[in-house]
């Protein structure tokens, strides 16, 4: 599949009937978000075209087929002697060249959160290391049987992103995962294990969030797990009595989101009469310190006037007395 990433999918570098080697570029990253797909085996590209997506969706998708030749022979590649001695920037280009993503629901190519990190200047790298799910066990495994290279690949993320630091979380339930990392680390000051209490996005419960969306019960769904439902689907493709649980979902997320929003207007109207209620309290309160303050000067100036007017009777009386 050349979309196998998030991003633009990315564009055939082969030709029908050609043949690759394993690792071999088959098809070339196609914009800024995007990354290159190499050939998983040897053998002769059979066919470019649209396939059915091995997804429950079955919606057809862009694909290279090879005809594997069972000898599972690798492309010559040349190896760097000191990978720690790259540029930040040159780090960055062999990952996205290599065609590294993630292996999260979104497979986000690594390459552009390297040079990302590098931009923002950040100054702590964290290193995922627990589950997602009880039982789940790859990154377990990975940390208890590779640790050095583990440790390498985040001695090379720090260089590339420029950070000061890394810091592990790895579950308090996975001892011997701690130990190994532990050990592994130990000669390197700047890359911390940090323990972190086991939690798993457990409590959806579909048939349990559906009745209660039906009798109107929004909060409760909510409380269920409604706002953490990404409506993959899973549920309803596999629900016996074939209810629509993902329309419900739906549903209710756009009446809750509804209701938000009739709230926000209410709240924005409230604020709005509360800002102009208190707009005419400041200005009829202005307005008669206005009035007060004339009304003083009125005062003064009529007492001074009456001030002036005796004085001047008294003036003129001891004039006539002294005649």
């Amino acid at each position: 599949m050349l979309a196998q990433h998030v991003g633009a999918p990315a564009r055939p570098v082969v030709l029908v009937g050609q043949k690759v080697k394993k690792g071999e570029l088959i098809a070339a990253a196609h914009g800024n978000i995007s990354a290159p797909l190499h050939a998983s085996t040897s053998g002769t590209i059979s066919a470019i075209g649209e396939i059915t997506a091995p997804h429950a969706s079955g919606l057809p998708g862009m694909a290279i087929s090879i005809d594997a030749d069972g000898d599972d022979a690798w492309l010559e590649s040349e190896r760097v002697s000191d990978p720690f001695a790259l540029s930040p920037g040159e780090i960055a280009a062999r990952v996205a060249a290599a065609g590294v993503v993630g292996l999260g629901g979104a497979t986000f190519p690594s390459s552009v959160k390297l040079n990302l990190g590098r931009r923002s200047k950040i100054d702590t790298l964290i290193i995922n290391g627990s589950e997602c799910e009880p039982y789940l066990s790859c990154d377990d495994r990975l940390m208890r049987d590779r640790a050095a290279d583990v440790v390498s690949g985040i001695r090379l993320m720090l260089i590339a992103t420029g950070a000061r630091q890394a810091r592990v979380g790895i579950e308090d339930n996975k001892p011997e995962a701690i130990a190994a990392m532990r050990e592994a680390v130990r000669r390197f000051g700047e890359i911390i294990v940090e323990l972190v209490p086991a939690r798993y996005p457990m409590g959806l419960l579909p048939l349990e969030m559906s009745a209660r969306i039906r009798h109107g019960e929004m909060e409760s769904a909510v409380a269920l797990g409604l706002s953490d439902c990404i409506a993959c689907g899973c549920c309803a493709y596999v629900c016996p009595a074939h209810i629509p649980l993902v329309q419900y979902f739906y549903h209710a997320k756009g009446e809750l989101s509804a209701r938000q929003r009739t709230q926000l207007r209410s709240e924005a109207t409230r604020k709005m009469a509360q800002a102009r209620q208190e707009r005419l309290e400041r200005e009829a309160r202005e307005k008669a310190e206005a009035a007060a303050r004339r009304k003083a000067e009125r005062s003064a100036q009529q007492a001074a006037l009456k001030t002036v007017a005796v004085a001047a009777a008294v003036t003129r009386i001891a004039a006539g007395e002294s005649a």
